[in-house]
């Protein structure tokens, strides 16, 4: 069984923009720049033969690239945030589509998608909050401070990924099974 998950990549100048915009808050565990990605679709264990039809499936995908503007920080969970993003800007409904036709395609061919609860929220995680609630207070306030993330990171989104994710000593290893590019805007 193969833990996967679709999602566009970041490009590396990005990923080191965001990052280093961050550091300074113990409050906050950051996602290292290799791991960032927007996840389209998260399908779980699947089994080689389901791997093969989400590679397939992959593949037939025709969207034409776009770009995304990622800026201003969001929180999942109002009350007790435990996980801070960045918001898609630009891009949004690129983004929103794309999900719905890769989750569309995968569905279509037997492969269940994950949700959490609600609506999809494209967005790329920068962190997580590293201990207890007072945490929260401290890494609103740094990010409050430091008018964070209200500088867009743009790029052009021309390629999707179908990802393995392993569980490790040092959390969740990322590798890449598939990149199938998306064709050119006019």
């Amino acid at each position: 069984m193969v833990r996967s998950f679709i999602a566009i990549d970041i490009p590396k100048d990005v990923q080191l923009g965001i990052y280093s915009f961050a550091l300074g808050s113990d409050a906050i565990k950051l996602v290292k720049p290799t791991k960032m990605h927007i996840t389209l679709a998260f399908m779980d264990n699947l089994t080689k033969d389901e791997l093969s039809v989400a590679e397939s499936r992959l593949r037939s995908i025709s969207e034409r690239q776009f770009e995304i503007s990622l800026m201003g920080i969001g929180k999942f969970t109002e009350e007790a945030p435990r996980v801070f993003y960045m918001r898609v800007r630009e891009g949004y409904d690129n983004v929103c589509k794309l999900h719905h036709n890769i989750s569309e395609a995968m569905e279509e061919s037997g492969i269940k998608i994950k949700r959490k609860g609600g609506n999809f929220v494209p967005h790329l995680t920068i962190g997580r909050l590293r201990a207890d609630d007072a945490s929260v207070s401290e890494a609103l306030e740094f990010i409050s401070e430091r008018n964070l993330y209200e500088k867009p990171f743009s790029f052009n989104c021309d390629s999707v990924s179908l990802l393995r994710s392993d569980q490790g000593k040092m959390g969740h290893k990322h590798k890449r099974l598939l990149k199938v590019k998306l064709s050119k805007s006019y």
